[in-house]
């Protein structure tokens, strides 16, 4: 009979990580340094498994309550119990199983300075990179519509455009500015307007042709169902470490 094995240590670490380049968003700017969560986790058969979280502190919380999330919450769960038993403890059993082996990476356009950004990005297509998602919303509209036009006219069609407004939409203005923003065939738009200004992420919904997807409309397992239930967005945004998971997920 096969012996089981059983986790016997959980390790939290805290790393710095420099910033190579800013990157700014509709609900803040990321410069400098972030702070990383690594996880170890040791069996008794000499196995060891790593896991990484990094919390931005404007949706997933701080990396204080994340390392304490993992100490205090997930570590009486985890330590002595079977690593095998998948369906009760990871999240992709939760979520209904995993349905792929490989997930492509997607790049954030959000440099200020949107010529290094441009050479990035191409460098990453050279790569095999295809999904780039442009962060909008911090700059005004016509400096978005100059950043896409580039993007298309320097990019093979191949390469995914996405849009995330990080909520930095003028509601009033939304519908009319997004409808420029199709022109340029993104796959889908992020949350355009502020996550409380549900019944204008609804009027968005409806008047586009594109997907919207909602973001931080969504904190809690109610928001989803309400979001879902009003037909408020066609899709929304799962982040493993946000304050509601792993309840939603």
């Amino acid at each position: 009979m096969l012996k089981q094995i059983k986790i016997t240590a959980l390790t939290v670490f805290v790393t710095d990580i420099p910033v190579r380049l800013m990157r700014r968003h509709g609900s803040g700017d990321v410069a400098g340094s972030v702070k990383n969560a690594i996880l170890k986790l040791e069996t008794d058969a000499g196995i060891t498994g790593w896991g990484d979280a990094a919390p931005w502190a404007v949706f997933t919380g701080t990396i204080e309550a994340n390392v304490a999330a993992l100490n205090v919450y997930l570590r009486p769960l985890l330590l002595g119990a079977d690593p095998f038993r998948i369906e009760a403890l990871t999240v992709a059993e939760l979520l209904g199983g995993r349905c792929r082996d490989d997930i492509p990476l997607s790049f954030s356009v959000a440099d200020p300075d949107f010529n290094r950004d441009m050479e990035m990005v191409k460098r990453l297509y050279g790569e095999g990179l295809r999904l780039f998602k442009m962060k909008t919303g911090f700059a005004g509209h016509a400096v978005d519509l100059r950043r896409m036009e580039r993007f298309r006219r320097e990019l093979p069609a191949d390469a995914e455009l996405r849009i995330d407004y990080n909520q930095g939409m003028d509601t009033h203005e939304a519908i009319r500015q997004l409808r420029d923003v199709e022109a340029f065939k993104p796959t889908f738009i992020e949350q355009p307007v502020p996550g409380h200004h549900r019944a204008a992420l609804a009027e968005i919904t409806r008047a586009l042709d594109t997907p919207v997807l909602a973001d931080e409309s969504v904190f809690t397992p109610t928001d989803a169902l309400q979001v879902a239930a009003g037909r408020m967005a066609d899709l929304v945004s799962i982040k493993i470490t946000s304050p509601i998971s792993p309840a939603r997920t």
